[in-house]
């Protein structure tokens, strides 16, 4: 059985969508992380309620993948994750049940958010994006195996 983690939220600004969570939805905010590469920066907030989180993702680059979810669906639910315990395992099992997945090996843990992740492709597990999450222990390092 997984245990839920968040819902992923795709906005065009995470600022403006601040008093939504806060003040209309009760959410409490929980921390930010940017996540910054050449030619995009991701901005993801996580905000709690009772039995979960909200992730609220604003993306920089007009063609990351995000953006182009957003100008084609309007700003929404793009995935739902799930904690996992052994990452690598439960990707070999659903590949072999037919599953692809966008990252492939996952993305490594970084700033506050200390879980290696993984997405898959929704063609390939029923339209839905599901985001697997392996939580790293306190001062535990990426394994080599991931990106």
């Amino acid at each position: 059985m997984f245990k839920f983690d968040h819902v992923g939220f795709l906005v065009r600004d995470t600022e403006e969508k601040r008093g939504l969570m806060e003040e209309l939805l009760g959410c409490d905010f929980r921390y930010r992380l940017v996540r910054e590469a050449t030619d995009n920066t991701n901005i993801l907030d996580f905000y709690d309620f009772d039995g979960g989180a909200m992730e609220l993702v604003q993306s920089s680059n007009p063609e990351s993948m995000y953006n182009r979810f957003i100008k084609e669906k309007g700003e929404g639910i793009h995935h739902i994750a799930f904690e996992v315990d052994d990452i690598r395992g439960t990707m070999a099992e659903w590949k072999a049940k037919g599953v692809r997945f966008a990252m492939d090996p996952p993305l490594g843990a970084s700033g506050s958010r200390r879980a290696i992740i993984t997405f898959t492709e929704a063609e390939s597990s029923g339209g839905l994006v599901i985001e697997l999450c392996q939580a790293l222990g306190e001062g535990e390092e990426n394994p080599d195996w991931v990106q």
